[in-house]
């Protein structure tokens, strides 16, 4: 299957800046990335995987309250970018992690 890396991103909360340095991140691991923007996505989100569709109707509902950051999924595992630069180690620990599990 692969380790898959989404990025959900708001472009009004430093979204450019993520988008770059989560792309970094993938690109040591030679992994790819899928960018989303929140507002691109229409409100049915065919096709979008559960985890992503349940925090943007969470987002959206208001049951999810405060500054929107940028959320970055590793085979579905949510990290919220809200932590520079100490959140990029995360997702670089949970992308070496199951690149190992995936050679086991």
């Amino acid at each position: 299957m692969g380790v898959q890396v989404e990025l959900l991103v708001n472009p009004f909360c430093m979204a450019d800046r993520d988008s770059g340095t989560i792309g970094d991140v993938c690109r040591e691991f030679g992994v790819s990335c899928r960018v989303l923007n929140i507002w691109d996505i229409d409100d049915d989100m065919a096709g979008l995987p559960g985890h992503l569709a349940s925090l943007i109707r969470e987002y959206r509902s208001g049951l999810r309250p405060g500054n929107l950051y940028s959320n970055v999924f590793v085979n579905g595992q949510r990290v919220l970018l809200d932590r520079w630069p100490v959140h990029l180690d995360e997702v670089r620990r949970l992308i070496q992690s199951m690149l190992e599990a995936e050679g086991e």
